[in-house]
């Protein structure tokens, strides 16, 4: 992919960010050229038969948002003729993703050395397992509903309390007032 040229609209655009939609099944060798970007959309997956080729300065772009789960696999290739490092060259974009409810994307390579074949595989890191100060999540969403509980309670167990001690008085000054 090089400067690929995408007809749109009866007209010629020249792109260097691919997007793949579902399934991709290439039978040969795939080779990003530098500058160039392909955009794995949620749920796709580019399945290579040899080699996935990334050169300096290209890249995967993985969408993921409230749909993506963990486990998704992105990619398969022949991990013996494949870029090295290739998850260095994957960046990951979030739009409408809550990483405090579902964990932080990240993506790895998981090999098969009986095969020879590596995937990129889409995981969510719980955000309690992050050593990252950036994280401003509740450590527990648990934490807040105790803290919700106590703040109606308390209310409620003083209106009861107050309640109790005026009938009591009340029936006091009755009692008194019959003598």
């Amino acid at each position: 992919m090089n400067g690929s040229i995408i007809p749109v609209n009866n007209g010629i655009v020249e792109t260097n960010t691919i997007t793949i939609v579902g399934m991709i099944n290439v039978t040969g060798n795939v080779v990003v050229a530098s500058e160039m970007s392909v955009k794995l959309s949620n749920g796709s997956v580019l399945h290579v038969e040899k080699c996935l080729i990334l050169e300096k300065g290209s890249e995967v772009i993985v969408i993921v948002n409230e749909m993506s789960s963990n486990g998704n696999v992105l990619a398969a290739y022949d991990a013996e003729c494949s870029s090295p490092g290739l998850v260095e060259q994957v960046r990951i974009e979030t739009t409408s993703f809550d990483e405090c409810l579902n964990g932080r994307p990240k993506v790895e390579e998981m090999k098969n050395n009986d095969s020879g074949r590596a995937q990129l595989v889409l995981l969510f890191v719980p955000i309690d397992q992050i050593d990252d100060e950036t994280v401003m999540c509740s450590s527990n969403d648990r934490e807040i509903d105790k803290i919700l509980v106590i703040a109606i309670v308390v209310p409620i167990a003083v209106v009861v309390i107050v309640a109790i001690v005026i009938a009591v008085t009340v029936s006091r000054l009755r009692a008194k007032k019959k003598l």
